[in-house]
């Protein structure tokens, strides 16, 4: 993959463990781990009920520059698009310095 197929510029989160609310009960924020160009590709849409609501789950794998500080547990935030949850990281066997991250999105 030459670096014009990423085309995505994303941010990886993670979840902020000192965070507090007005009443020190700890409470999720996400912090921001680093900025990367990423790319992209959705594998499937599923449509599924959940408590009798219809929801869309988006399968994506999306591909960036190998970094050791990306973990299952985080998120990737696409500007003005999904976020996605970060299931698994899969080095790229094909193309070394790359990895996959295997990802699901609500809609």
């Amino acid at each position: 993959m030459s670096a014009g197929e990423l085309r995505d510029l994303v941010s990886i989160q993670a979840i902020n463990p000192a965070s507090t609310d007005a009443m020190g009960q700890p409470m999720q924020s996400w912090a921001e781990v680093a900025q990367v160009w990423a790319g992209i590709r959705h594998l499937s849409g599923l449509g599924v009920i959940k408590a009798g609501e219809s929801l869309g789950v988006i399968k994506a794998s999306i591909k960036v520059r190998e970094r050791s500080d990306i973990a299952a547990g985080m998120r990737v935030v696409v500007p003005g698009g999904l976020t996605y949850a970060v299931r698994s990281v899969l080095p790229d066997a094909a193309h070394r310095g790359y990895m996959f991250l295997v990802c699901e999105a609500q809609s």
